[in-house]
């Protein structure tokens, strides 16, 4: 309701929007951001069996009635923060990432390998360069089991197991853009929305439209996306959308949208995590 009024007020509002960092006074854009948060919110409702709110109505309502609901529409919506060396607001890992955070965990890069996803080449560097072009090798990049020891992760990593982030990462002090809530991740929300049922909409132009949009995102285009969205682990299959829908909403969210991907995961199941169960057993 909150986020409704916030809408409703920006929408008749004439006074500047002074000292705006994110989207520099704009208030339509003010306007897609809330109400895509407003969606956001509503699909995380989605398993909820007990709940006042009628989150397939509000769901239409947005959806249904795009002039009065705008919602974001490509990547210069993303509601983010622009880091900047100038201001001293450097990314988080300039000159400071720890042992645990420099290494991908091997839930995420599996997914990145099975899909044969290009984004991998550029979040990651490969863990074996002595491979033939091990820069752009699905077989050169590997991940570390999150919840295994230190210890054991240290030794995998110094037998060649393990990328580690892309330098820019660490070396780069404005990397790239702190993303709150992206366009790419809204076009998930909708095909997950059309997906259940929930709107009167064909799910795979809204899966295509956030895979085109996280590879852009990243600064990849062109033929390459084409062929990404072609593959047989990517092209949109119905009878498994739902999966796809989250598996491909998940590898989008990598070090963006803060603890999403993780509520994510938790409503959904969507990956399953590789965990080690040994404390669990034991």
């Amino acid at each position: 309701a909150r986020l409704d009024q916030v809408n409703q007020d920006l929408a008749a509002a004439t006074e500047p929007i002074n000292g705006d960092v994110v989207f520099q006074g704009d208030r339509t854009r003010w306007r897609k951001f809330a109400n895509s948060l407003r969606l956001r919110i509503l699909i995380s409702l989605s398993e909820k069996q007990n709940t006042s709110i009628d989150y397939r109505a509000q769901f239409q309502q947005v959806f249904n009635n795009a002039g009065q609901y705008p919602v974001m529409e490509s990547l210069a919506d993303n509601a983010q923060f622009t880091y900047s060396e100038a201001t001293g607001d450097t990314y988080p890992f300039f000159n400071t990432a720890a042992f645990t955070s420099r290494v991908m965990e091997e839930t995420l890069v599996d997914l990145y390998k099975e899909k044969e996803a290009p984004r991998l080449f550029r979040l990651a560097a490969p863990a074996d360069e002595t491979l033939p072009n091990a820069e752009t090798s699905f077989d050169a990049h590997s991940g570390l089991i999150a919840s295994a020891t230190l210890q054991e992760n240290s030794e995998l990593l110094s037998e060649g197991t393990g990328s580690l982030l892309d330098e820019r990462y660490l070396n780069d002090p404005e990397a790239e853009p702190n993303l709150a809530l992206g366009y790419p991740e809204v076009a998930f929300i909708i095909a997950e929305a059309a997906q259940r049922g929930w709107i009167s909409a064909d799910p795979e132009p809204f899966y295509n439209a956030g895979i085109r949009a996280s590879m852009a995102f990243y600064g990849i285009t062109g033929p390459d996306v084409d062929t990404y969205l072609a593959g047989d682990e990517v092209a949109f299959d119905p009878a498994n959308g739902l999966e796809m829908i989250l598996t491909q909403k998940y590898m989008s969210m990598f070090l963006n949208s803060g603890w999403e991907p993780f509520f994510n995961q938790r409503r959904t199941q969507v990956p399953a995590f590789d965990v080690d169960q040994r404390d669990v057993l034991n």
